[in-house]
């Protein structure tokens, strides 16, 4: 068996599921409302905004 294997509780699962269904919630209703120009470059504040949300979200999760 793998060193890097963990078995989480059953809350934490729960836990992470419902997190995750808010986020798809949230980011599917963006979509919805065209909130999102997909056509159009990113600029570095674009990149700078989804690094932190990427940061936001690791520590989520931690």
């Amino acid at each position: 068996m793998d060193k890097n294997f963990f078995i989480e509780s059953y809350r934490s699962v729960i836990k992470r599921t419902k997190l995750v269904k808010t986020l798809e919630k949230e980011f599917c209703d963006k979509i919805k409302l065209d909130k999102f120009d997909f056509n159009a470059p990113a600029t570095k504040g674009d990149i700078a905004f989804i690094l932190n949300e990427i940061l936001y979200l690791k520590k989520l999760l931690e």
